[in-house]
């Protein structure tokens, strides 16, 4: 065998080797990922608070936060290649004379929140971290007006990375979450949630609902283990938020 043909040889084997081997690195792929969806309800058999947002049927409840997040903080959640990059700079909660909108808000680490003053009057806004390494602040913000909510940190293992209020309104409250990953949500008016393309094996599931605290109460802080099917949708039970 001459020495370009010896070379050739050399090529066609590692290009077939590289295929092969990114096919088998595809099908890895697919099988280290999968989703999970449930859905919040309110405890059957109680009247549950005022405050809270609970379907028609009695049941899916809203505004509870949804996320993963490992047994061992030293774990890094991973993400999902198509999920890497944050879609979006800005997420945005508005204030008019009934409150906030939305009430509870989650974001990546990376987003900033802007905040608009929808009301006719100025409004001064104010912000707690509540446990978590942001900073508390306050501004006045115009009728017409905004205010943006920068640099803010994750905070995986507490329920909230800061509370907004208002001045001279104590019923105007709101509720923010920033996640170093995709894999969170906050329930919809049917209490739903679905995390998709979530990494497989087993994962700590953690619940809050600003009006009743931790899904299973102090148990709840410490999460409950789920398993994440690889390939597959993994379908909960009603988890009932109970206390």
């Amino acid at each position: 065998m001459t020495a370009s043909r010896h070379c050739s040889a050399i090529v066609l084997a590692m290009a077939v080797l590289g295929t092969s081997s990114a096919h088998v690195r595809s099908q890895d792929d697919k099988g280290s990922w999968g989703s999970v969806r449930g859905r919040i309800v309110w405890r059957e058999g109680e009247t549950p608070p005022m405050t809270l947002e609970v379907e028609k049927d009695g049941k899916g409840v809203r505004w509870a936060f949804v996320w993963l997040a490992p047994a061992d903080e030293r774990v890094k959640v991973p993400v999902h290649p198509s999920l890497s990059k944050v879609a979006e700079r800005f997420v945005h909660i508005s204030l008019d004379g009934s409150g906030f909108r939305p009430r509870c808000l989650g974001l990546r680490v990376g987003q900033d929140v802007t905040i608009s003053n929808l009301d006719a009057v100025a409004r001064a806004v104010r912000w707690d971290p509540c446990g978590s390494d942001n900073p508390a602040g306050a501004t006045l913000i115009p009728n017409g007006g905004r205010w943006n909510l920068e640099g803010l940190r994750a905070s995986s293992r507490l329920p909230i990375s800061l509370s907004l209020s208002v001045f001279g309104n104590r019923d105007a409250a709101a509720y923010l979450h920033a996640f170093d990953h995709p894999y969170w949500q906050v329930t919809d008016a049917d209490g739903q949630f679905e995390l998709k393309q979530a990494p497989a094996g087993s994962w700590q599931l953690y619940v809050w609902h600003p009006d009743v605290g931790w899904r299973g109460g102090k148990k709840g802080r410490n999460g409950e283990k789920i398993s994440i099917r690889p390939g597959q949708t993994t379908v909960l039970d009603a988890l009932p938020l109970n206390p």
